[in-house]
């Protein structure tokens, strides 16, 4: 009785493994379609699984700056509408200044005051057409006359403060001379300078010159002296040390400044007795100095040229030019020692006067100095 029992329950157990497999193997392949044959599998390949996008899909019609613009435009639609609105903003803030102001009107009933706007009343100005272009041009021309007058005044050295020689190497061709032409007017009139006007010849008028090759020869062998400094005009030499534009006051300035600190020592010129000789005889007395090499200088200058010049830049302009060298005469060497010097020479026609340098040879350093006129 037990084996039949046991033999059933291995019957049934067998039955049933065998139903489960059947039935999972035509569940799994009730869906699979009928053999494909391989000929036709090469032929034809069988489409891929399309894969799992993990970015936002961007058609062929979209670029990928559209895209992104598309984004951002977005993104500031979804700003917007979180913000609120500007008429509530507004209506908002209304109602609260209202209601400020109803509470400190509350509190303080009797501080209450009304503020008055002022009324301004623009002044009214009338301006005559007929009368404003004269007074503009008189304005604009005053204003070009101060300017000027300040612009060329000459720098006056303090008297004294020193001795000085002021050499002007100009030129009537030279188109800004004229302004330092001018300023000789005064420092001709100084008693504590004297001021030579020294025309150069190198670049000059054709006509009505006043040029001399001695001032061509001076300025050439200043430019050795003066820090290798080349020639121009117009030229003003300080002393024989130093040189200055001679129509910028700041420039003069700064050059006297600078030959206070070696001054001139001035030398008498005592005219002689015209009996005793057939020219212009004069004497001057020459003190102790250092030994060194000196040389002695005569320069002659004119009284004020009035004329016209006749070609050149400056050409149709009426001057009047002030201490012209007219004559310029080496009278020897020197070494320091004291010595009286007699010098006799023939003046020029129209001299105003003339002057005695002493001047280094090496340095070009005027030294002493002293004129007659």
């Amino acid at each position: 009785m037990k084996t039949i029992n046991s033999r059933l329950i291995a019957t049934n157990a067998l039955l049933g493994i065998t139903l489960f497999i059947t039935c999972g193997y035509v569940y799994a392949y009730e869906d699979v379609p009928p053999a494909v044959p391989v000929e036709a599998v090469e032929a034809k390949t069988l489409p891929l699984p399309e894969p799992i996008r993990t970015q936002p899909i961007i058609t062929k019609k979209q670029t990928v700056p559209e895209y992104k613009a598309e984004k951002q435009e977005q993104k500031n639609k979804n700003a917007d509408s979180q913000k609120p609105n500007l008429l509530e903003r507004l209506w908002q803030k209304i109602k609260t200044v209202a209601k400020s102001k109803s509470v400190e009107e509350q509190e303080r009933p009797d501080q209450k005051k009304k503020k008055q706007k002022r009324k301004y009343k623009a002044p009214v100005i009338i301006i005559q057409p007929d009368t404003l272009e004269t007074t503009v041009i008189e304005e604009k021309k005053a204003i070009t006359e101060s300017y000027l007058t300040r612009a060329l005044m000459p720098v006056i050295p303090e008297e004294g403060s020193g001795f000085y020689v002021l050499e002007l190497f100009t030129t009537q061709a030279c188109p800004f001379c004229p302004k330092a032409d001018a300023m000789m007017k005064t420092y001709s009139s100084l008693s504590h300078v004297i001021a030579l006007s020294c025309h150069v010849d190198y670049f000059d008028v054709l006509y009505g010159s006043l040029s001399l090759s001695i001032c061509s020869a001076r300025q050439k062998r200043y430019e050795s002296f003066l820090n290798g400094m080349p020639k121009y005009t117009p030229q003003m030499v300080v002393n024989g040390r130093y040189d200055a534009v001679g129509y910028l006051p700041d420039k003069m300035a700064k050059a006297f400044k600078q030959a206070h600190e070696y001054p001139v020592d001035l030398l008498t010129v005592i005219p002689q007795d015209k009996e005793q000789t057939n020219l212009p005889s004069y004497r001057v007395a020459l003190p102790k100095r250092d030994n060194g090499n000196y040389h002695l200088w005569l320069i002659a200058y004119d009284q004020p040229n009035n004329l016209t010049i006749m070609d050149g830049a400056n050409a149709g302009k009426k001057m009047v030019y002030y201490n012209v060298v007219s004559k310029a005469e080496f009278l020897g060497s020197w070494n320091g020692r004291p010595k009286e010097v007699t010098i006799e020479t023939k003046i020029p026609e129209n001299t105003k006067g003339f002057t005695i340098l002493v001047q280094d040879i090496d340095t070009g350093a005027i030294l002493m100095a002293g004129k007659n006129e």
